[in-house]
């Protein structure tokens, strides 16, 4: 008891101490209520001794069914936390819980009220203490484990209530924190792609990338140049880029995805870019290094999500971008690329090797000149092998789009077409016949850009099947 009384008169004097300071920061959320000016010291250092027993049943209240005790509850519960000031740091346990079923109430005036609440506790109390228990909800090491879409939705209202603690905060008091804080929303589990066809199921998971972007966009906001410093600057970049590469369902369509790169075009505003390619120039290397680094991509399908990443990352930036990129691109392409896998993964992967040849700056960057050989070699040529099926059929369309946009570019020599003529040519002109009618267009778009390149070297022979080795002189 004597602690206890002891705990209640430090919290009484730390209430009437910041209700009787002069100088102090109202919150935006707080801005034309009552609550946006200082209580009476008095009135603040009674109801900060005995706050732990007026939570208890406003607590209790804000879990209630009907509309009208839940709003009588967090109306009373706002003018409590407003009275106890920094005591609410040593019940903040008690509160998330509370703010977690309440900072997306089905009622929108309950929602509101609910969300000052949390403003006033993340402006009163002491970051260090609410910041660690509110983040251990979004934990990779719970997220890794989740497959119930309703844990993903939990994450979800906890960016909820992790952003309405952050608009409380003053950035000065804020700083400390926000490398923890981006580190957390960018790991790679965080942002869980739905695996279900289900609208409900897929509903959890769209709501959550959704308040996943509007927490970046709310912390951008509160904590201005803060969030361009390293290292918050990448993990913001990374969790923006994961989101905008989650593919769309037709439950969600691409309303985060599109969230995301809007956001990401604030960031390197912030960051002083003219636009995001400036983002992708400093940070895209760092985050293909990440990916592709330990050589995982052997096991990629079409559905990993790594590999989802890497095509937001090659579609979003600009050619030199990806250019200067080639030496971690090339090897991973040239294992999607290899004819034992699945015709959609080197579809897909084709067709970013399309767009890529097909921006003028990546076809001007200076790397080009030292992978044009090995892309035309090993990237696209077995992939113009005849093989049975229309899904050969159209992988072979693809490559044969991709060899027909390198052909004529300078980088591909007449001496390194030259290297590979015995084993290139007889696949393209195989493709002459295909039963597609536009490989067979582009393919002499190809025998053309070889002619124009290597000219009178060309000979005759080159274009006749050589005759079978003759057989072995039977031993006498």
């Amino acid at each position: 008891e004597a602690a206890a009384a002891a705990a209640g008169a430090a919290a009484a004097a730390a209430a009437a101490a910041l209700a009787s300071a002069t100088e102090r920061e109202t919150p935006e959320a707080l801005v034309g209520t009552p609550f946006a000016e200082a209580p009476h010291p008095a009135a603040a250092a009674l109801v900060a001794s005995e706050l732990r027993a007026l939570l208890t049943p406003l607590i209790k209240d804000l879990a209630d069914w009907t509309v009208k005790t839940r709003l009588r509850g967090a109306q009373t519960l706002l003018g409590t936390l407003w009275l106890a000031g920094p005591a609410t740091t040593e019940l903040f346990d008690s509160l998330l819980p509370a703010f977690l079923r309440g900072v997306d109430d089905d009622d929108d005036e309950v929602s509101k009220v609910v969300r000052r609440c949390i403003c006033l506790v993340g402006c009163r109390a002491d970051p260090n203490v609410y910041l660690p228990l509110t983040l251990a909800q979004l934990s990779p090491s719970t997220a890794d484990s989740d497959t119930d879409a309703g844990l993903v939705g939990r994450r979800g209202l906890c960016l909820g209530v992790l952003g309405g603690l952050m608009s409380g905060v003053p950035p000065s008091t804020l700083a400390p924190h926000i490398a923890t804080l981006t580190a957390m929303v960018a790991k790679p589990a965080f942002c869980v792609p739905s695996t279900s066809d289900e609208e409900e199921s897929s509903g959890f998971y769209g709501a959550t990338q959704l308040r996943l972007c509007q927490f970046i966009q709310a912390l951008i906001a509160r904590a201005g140049s803060l969030c361009v410093q390293s290292p918050q600057c990448f993990s913001l970049y990374c969790a923006l880029m994961r989101l905008a590469s989650v593919p769309s369902t037709a439950a969600r369509g691409f309303t985060a995805q599109q969230r995301a790169l809007e956001v990401l075009a604030t960031l390197a505003e912030t960051a002083g870019h003219m636009s995001s390619e400036g983002l992708h120039a400093t940070h895209l290397p760092q985050l293909l290094q990440q990916v592709a680094g330990d050589e995982t991509y052997a096991t990629w399908t079409i559905t990993t999500s790594d590999w989802h990443l890497v095509q937001a990352l090659l579609r979003q930036c600009g050619g030199a971008t990806a250019a200067a990129s080639l030496l971690v691109l090339v090897p991973m392409f040239a294992r999607l690329l290899q004819p034992k896998q699945e015709p959609a993964l080197r579809a897909t992967a084709l067709s970013v090797l399309h767009q890529l040849l097909s921006c003028p700056e990546f076809a001007r960057a200076p790397e080009l000149d030292d992978w044009a050989e090995h892309m035309f070699a090993v990237l696209l040529i077995p992939n113009l092998v005849w093989r049975s099926g229309k899904a050969a059929e159209h992988v072979r369309h693809a490559a044969m789009r991709c060899l027909s946009m390198l052909a004529p570019l300078p980088p591909l020599t007449p001496k390194a077409i030259a290297e590979q003529l015995d084993d290139a040519l007889p696949v393209i002109t195989s493709c002459l016949d295909d039963d597609l009618t536009e490989t067979r267009r582009l393919s002499c778009c190809v025998v053309n850009a070889a002619l124009a390149k290597m000219g009178s070297t060309l000979t005759k022979e080159a274009w006749v099947s050589r005759p079978p080795p003759p057989s072995p002189s039977p031993p006498c």
